[in-house]
């Protein structure tokens, strides 16, 4: 629930963004204007379909478009966004995906110990980072998060949402949020320090996210059954 309040939070879409792509919207959940006429008649439109019994996004007790609430949160990040945007880094979930995908197809190919040393080295353990093997602050976010086939489908499913959420919300919320995951790991990492932890907090956190915003959006389990994803998160 708390990924998904704070997606809701920075689910204003970037500037020039077209706004929802996916075949999944909402029907007349679109982004009004700011302070404009049409904004109004959207929100008025929006309401009175809401109280008709129109099917509408759960929760809403307040009859209002979620992103119509402008939150100190979203005015901080929009403060944010004007001063350090030009630093986000684009497509920052293809990088991890493809760095992740490098040391997967290094432990598949490789018949030495190199690629299960590598997945040591840069593990994120609490313990060693206080030894002074700082890189794993950084590093832990490429280690896959297994072996196998499974792998590969899970880092397809991260790139296609994590993808997804940067063109809702532009590169620079996006790294927000993603760093939001890195720093709730940094945080398990040092309260055990003994033990590794694993880049499950980015996964899980962009895969609710995703389910927040696009809960109609449909998984073929088995690749033969149609389940909608905010039924699985």
């Amino acid at each position: 629930m708390a990924a998904g309040v704070l997606a809701g939070s920075l689910g204003r879409p970037a500037a020039g963004s077209p706004g929802r792509t996916l075949r999944t919207q909402v029907p007349g959940h679109q982004q009004p204007g700011r302070g404009s006429a049409a904004a109004s008649a959207v929100s008025q439109e929006w309401c009175q379909r809401h109280r008709a019994g129109e099917p509408g996004r759960a929760g809403l007790s307040d009859c209002r478009p979620v992103w119509t609430r402008r939150t100190r949160l979203m005015k901080l990040l929009d403060r944010l966004e004007r001063r350090f945007g030009r630093f986000a880094v684009p497509n920052l979930a293809l990088l991890i995906v493809m760095g992740q995908g490098l040391v997967l197809l290094m432990s598949l190919l490789s018949a030495d110990q190199a690629a299960a040393d590598v997945k040591q080295d840069w593990q994120l353990k609490g313990s060693e980072v206080l030894g002074g093997e700082w890189w794993r602050l950084l590093t832990f976010v490429f280690v896959p998060p297994g072996d196998g086939i499974l792998v590969l489908f899970a880092l397809y499913l991260f790139l296609i949402m994590g993808g997804a959420l940067e063109r809702q919300w532009g590169a620079f919320r996006f790294n927000v949020y993603l760093m939001l995951g890195w720093v709730a790991s940094l945080a398990a990492a040092f309260i055990v320090p003994a033990e590794a932890a694993t880049v499950g907090y980015l996964g899980s956190s962009v895969f609710l996210a995703f389910a927040w915003l696009f809960p109609d959006f449909r998984l073929y389990l088995m690749f033969v059954f149609p389940v909608p994803i905010k039924y699985l998160a």
